[in-house]
């Protein structure tokens, strides 16, 4: 009876509980019973739908690579920087010694894939996907078919991208983001991204030069010709000794090149080079020449000897005639003022001034002469020049310890410039039989008063 003025009304919640990714129908009814017969006099239903979408789940792989060229230091000594043929000789040592040079990173690219799963029981539509690095604007990432795709009902999709660096990667780890956004269709958002560590320090490398070859421009390839490789070097660099000789110049210094390298096999360019440069210099002693012209004089002693054929005469006062005999010995000649004169040249067959020059001459195994040289102390001798001095030997009165033929000998000494000794000398015959005589008395006039 008190439904005719207003009819029951009552409203209460019901709580359902949902299942991810799909829509449920959940009925409830409402009954009405009789309260004398305890039967159902009424009933309604409801239905309802609950749903529960959930977003779409993105991951990843991250996988970086990079191109990493090598680089090489060689260095060259040679033992001596300079050498006389006279004392060490034409053959150079060298020692040629190879170390790591570093490497240069370039060519920086991650490449992976994204994968986008729907966990949903309806399709997905209109999804784009896209990725970057994080906090890094040299970078560029592109996703291939990433835009306007479709992904079905309780299933994914997986799509391929790259990202290229122009300059060197901002960090040594860095972090790699792929989005993917699709339409409303009831998920709790529209958007979801996933992430993967790039770590470089274990990228996939394209190694370029990481062996090389050594090669000297004179001696040939080092290392019996094999490659070395760059990570050897670390723990020892690479070294070879070995000679290489050289031809002189005669008189004259000659400054030698030679030049080793370091070529990378992979791009057959030279990565380093050393150049060592020696000095060979190969003095040649000084040349003594001389003259000997020979002096003599020779003296010849005379007697005479006067007779008469009668001693006295009686004239009575006539005149008498005396017959007289005059008779003229000579004995010598005796040998004396034995000299011995010339000039002396000392040349110089070297492209460098001879300083220090000294100038001595005597007779050979002979203790009576005093030999003299005019201007020979302290001279010095330009490149490729000569100088002439004059002397004399004197034998005072002492006579040759022969008088046949003697040898007459120059001696230069000079300061040590790298020739083969320190002097030399040049020797003269000195022929007594061609000297030139001073006559004393080879002849007289004999008078009578």
């Amino acid at each position: 009876a008190s439904l005719a003025a207003k009819p029951f009304s009552q409203t209460y919640e019901l709580e359902w509980t949902p299942e991810s990714g799909t829509c449920v129908d959940f009925d409830n009814t409402a009954t009405v019973t009789g309260a004398d017969l305890g039967t159902t006099l009424s009933e309604a239903t409801e239905t309802v739908t609950l749903c529960d979408y959930v977003d779409l789940v993105v991951t990843k792989s991250a996988d970086p690579a990079l191109t990493r060229t090598y680089d090489y230091v060689v260095t060259k000594v040679a033992t001596d920087d300079e050498q006389s043929t006279s004392v060490e000789g034409s053959t150079f040592e060298y020692t040629v010694q190879v170390s790591q040079g570093g490497f240069v990173d370039s060519e920086w690219v991650v490449t992976g894939e994204i994968t986008v799963t729907n966990g949903n029981d309806v399709e997905v539509k209109n999804v784009d996907i896209t990725d970057a690095i994080s906090d890094d604007d040299n970078v560029t990432c592109e996703v291939t078919d990433g835009t306007g795709l479709t992904v079905p009902k309780n299933d994914s999709v997986t799509v391929d991208y790259t990202c290229t660096w122009s300059k060197a990667p901002a960090a040594g780890s860095q972090t790699n983001v792929a989005t993917a956004t699709w339409d409303d269709f009831g998920s709790p958002t529209t958007g979801d991204t996933g992430d993967a560590t790039v770590d470089w320090s274990k990228a996939a490398l394209t190694e370029v030069d990481e062996t090389a070859v050594i090669d000297d421009d004179q001696f040939g390839p080092l290392n019996g010709g094999a490659a070395i490789a760059w990570a050897s070097l670390a723990a020892k660099p690479f070294s070879q000794t070995y000679e290489l000789e050289w031809t002189p110049v005669a008189g004259d210094c000659k400054d030698f090149d030679n030049t080793a390298t370091v070529t990378g096999e992979d791009t057959d360019v030279v990565l380093d080079e050393a150049t060592e440069t020696v000095t060979l210099c190969d003095y040649k002693d000084l040349a003594v020449e001389k003259t000997a012209n020979t002096d003599v004089t020779k003296t010849w002693t005379w007697a005479i000897d006067k007779s008469v054929d009668k001693t006295t005469v009686n004239t009575s006062g006539s005149t008498a005639t005396f017959n007289y005999t005059v008779k003229l010995t000579s004995s010598g000649p005796t040998v004396s003022d034995y000299d011995v004169s010339g000039t002396i040249t000392v040349s110089n067959p070297n492209a460098i001034a001879v300083s220090g020059v000294d100038i001595t001459d005597t007779i050979v195994t002979d203790t009576g002469d005093t030999c003299t040289v005019v201007n020979g102390t302290g001279r010095t001798i330009a490149a490729n020049d000569s100088i002439t001095v004059n002397y004399s030997c004197d034998f005072g009165t002492s006579t040759p310890a022969s008088t046949t033929t003697q040898t007459n000998r120059a001696t230069a000494s000079w300061t040590g410039f790298g020739s083969p000794s320190l002097n030399g000398s040049g020797d003269a015959t000195v022929d007594w039989s061609k000297a030139t005589v001073t006559k004393i008395d080879d002849s007289v006039t004999v008078t009578d008063t």
